[in-house]
């Protein structure tokens, strides 16, 4: 575990801490065990790593006292904030068996002493484990819900996803946008090139779709050559734009694959979330706009509310 203490939050170079022994020096008094032991059974109750960081911080502010805490792991898109931030920081890298876990800085209005750093140390490594075993159980979440050729969510995740997202946009009065999006003849292209072919031109196109959208945007493979997008905090004409986006990059692809120059195009169908819609029929009036856009010619973006 990488760890160094900001002792008065100014660029100077930051302090090693030193790990804590429970008899490294005369005067520091060590954790009561029962605590210690309370400790480690709470952190083994969960494996949400948003909720074992605030057990983990309420826990430890009422050993040590600090005003804040935070955590981040940008890899996985975590972040989870407890109490107030402020100005001086104690910062520790979570790594366990070479395996980056992320990022913990504790912070408070007076600064920490060496002995608070010490003992800061020894409590973080308590939660090292616990921590790597609900990061490696939402990978193995997360591996379980993507299609294995083209690493977009699969179609059982649509279907969960689907639900969680139109529950948070009607408690929180948020715009919700669906986008279908099919590859257009590309039956074609497995026909006469072959489905090796076939299934590194998905991959370049879920990669050019990845390319478009933001990190909340969820892309989804429906089936076949044919995906669902879902965007958090969107309206019809911000959908649109983004439907336009993606069109635009994949016509414009060209992709070299064994010695082949392949082109394509993809139609889209774009619809928002209503008062009255379940996740049926947005599905359903996502896949008429995207019917209109085959008929009317493809390579094309048909919207429908």
């Amino acid at each position: 575990m990488d760890t160094r203490a900001d002792w008065d939050a100014t660029p100077n170079e930051p302090v090693k801490a030193r790990l804590w022994q429970q008899d490294a020096a005369p005067g520091h008094k060590p954790f009561d065990k029962d605590w210690l032991l309370h400790l480690t059974r709470l952190l083994q109750t969960t494996l949400e790593p948003e909720e074992l960081i605030g057990r983990f911080a309420a826990e430890g502010a009422g050993a040590i006292p600090f005003d804040g805490a935070s955590y981040q792991h940008e890899a996985r898109g975590l972040s989870v904030e407890y109490g107030n931030a402020a100005r001086h920081r104690c910062i520790y890298t979570l790594t366990v068996l070479n395996e980056e876990l992320g990022t913990l800085t504790f912070s408070r209005a007076k600064p920490f002493s060496e002995e608070d750093t010490e003992q800061l140390e020894f409590l973080t490594s308590h939660l090292l484990y616990p921590l790597r075993n609900a990061l490696l159980y939402h990978s193995a979440l997360a591996a379980a819900s993507k299609d294995p050729l083209t690493k977009a969510h699969n179609r059982a995740a649509l279907d969960e996803s689907l639900g969680r997202e139109l529950l948070l946009a009607r408690r929180h009065g948020s715009p919700l946008s669906l986008i279908m999006l099919d590859l257009d003849r590309f039956k074609c292209v497995n026909d006469s090139y072959g489905h090796v072919v076939g299934d590194r031109a998905l991959q370049a196109f879920v990669s050019a779709v990845n390319a478009c959208i933001r990190n909340s945007d969820t892309l989804f493979r429906y089936g076949g050559e044919e995906f669902t997008l879902i965007l958090r905090n969107t309206d019809l004409d911000g959908a649109v734009a983004v439907a336009e986006r993606i069109r635009s990059s994949v016509a414009s692809m060209r992709m070299d694959i064994n010695g082949l120059t392949l082109a394509l195009t993809v139609s889209l169908g774009v619809t928002e979330l209503t008062a009255n819609d379940e996740a049926a029929g947005l599905l359903e009036r996502a896949d008429c706009a995207l019917y209109r856009s085959k008929a009317e010619g493809r390579n094309r973006v048909t919207a429908r509310r």
